[in-house]
């Protein structure tokens, strides 16, 4: 069974609070996360992207990694992603 974007980003919460991800981190002032997600941001931007199935898994493993964050993120803000999403996308043709 699949899951929806909001349970994605309720589990992703749920297991950053199991492992202390948020331990001492004000909710109302993420930046140290948001500078996470920055990171790993940019550790993509540096990936020399070949068509080796190694690297391709490295990249996977990085925008997962990233996806986890944003997940995390939105729901301990309590910020609609499926929402936002669904309006984002619906507005804009996919390219």
């Amino acid at each position: 069974m699949s899951r929806t974007v909001d349970e994605y980003c309720l589990l992703a919460n749920s297991v950053a609070h199991q492992k202390g991800f948020w331990t001492g981190v004000n909710s109302l002032n993420p930046s140290i996360q948001i500078r996470r997600i920055q990171a790993i941001i940019n550790s993509l931007g540096r990936a020399k992207i070949k068509a080796e199935e190694e690297n391709a898994y490295e990249l996977l493993s990085n925008l997962t990694e990233a996806c986890i964050r944003i997940f995390d993120l939105c729901s301990e803000l309590g910020l609609e992603l499926d929402k936002s999403l669904e309006k984002r996308l619906s507005r804009e043709p996919i390219k």
